[in-house]
């Protein structure tokens, strides 16, 4: 273990996101964050597990925006602030497969790299905070059900992945606090730009969502107020705020 006035680092535990969340109830700052090599209990969006192997990057954040209001948008920053990091270690060309599928998951190639999960906490008395995880693969992609994935020493062909992770480990966090703050100070525009920018469907793109035997397509149109994919589906307008987009089509076919 590892600890700092910033971070807590460690070899193994249940998950991050409960210890940052105890963690906050206790008072750490915002951009306070815990990572560890390997969790017992990782969770992803809808209670699913998150398969945490050794080598890859497993942390979780703490919190603290002055506008609720922004709370919404944080994953997405969250998925901003991080592929900038990403981008810049890539190097110029090598970073243009990265790409961000709403609501929360990061791209390489149009396979998972990464996926984000944000949680309000709130302690009796205390004001309600934060939570954003992160995992990110590194040296190595889990078997999903259903899922292709990707990590990124596929892409940067380094033999291994102890000095990348270091040093993304340092990094990712520290990009997602500067992403949640300048939520704060400049509003969502900037977050929406890069967003599209890098989107893997852009407006025009047909989605589909739902369960199985109740499957819906739509047109993607825009990002709404609280950072909700807003799509044309049978002529009106559908909000979408965290379903699981499942297949699509991009918009010129």
């Amino acid at each position: 273990m590892i600890q700092s006035g910033d971070c807590l680092k460690l070899e193994s535990c249940e998950s991050t996101q409960l210890i940052a969340r105890e963690r906050g109830e206790q008072g750490a700052p915002h951009g306070f964050w815990v990572s560890s090599q390997r969790q017992t209990g990782g969770r992803g969006r809808r209670g699913n597990q998150w398969v945490s192997t050794p080598g890859n990057l497993h942390l979780s954040v703490v919190l603290r925006p002055a506008r609720s209001d922004h709370w919404t948008w944080v994953a997405i920053a969250a998925a901003v602030g991080t592929l900038e990091v990403l981008q810049s270690e890539l190097g110029p060309g090598s970073e243009s497969g990265l790409s961000i599928k709403w609501p929360n998951d990061l791209w390489l190639d149009g396979r998972k790299l990464a996926g984000f999960l944000c949680e309000v906490c709130q302690k009796r008395g205390q004001p309600p905070f934060l939570v954003l995880g992160l995992g990110l693969n590194v040296g190595f992609a889990p078997q999903v059900s259903e899922q292709q994935t990707a990590a990124l020493l596929e892409v940067l062909g380094a033999p291994d992945s102890g000095e990348l992770l270091s040093k993304l480990q340092d990094e990712v966090p520290r990009a997602v606090a500067r992403a949640c703050t300048r939520l704060d100070t400049e509003g969502t525009s900037w977050v929406s730009e890069i967003f599209w920018k890098h989107s893997a469907f852009k407006p025009g793109a047909q989605v589909e969502w739902g369960e199985a035997g109740a499957r819906q397509t739509g047109i993607v149109r825009e990002l709404g107020p609280h950072g909700e994919l807003r799509v044309e589906a049978q002529g009106a307008v559908v909000s979408l705020y965290s379903e699981e987009i499942r297949g699509f089509r991009s918009a010129g076919g």
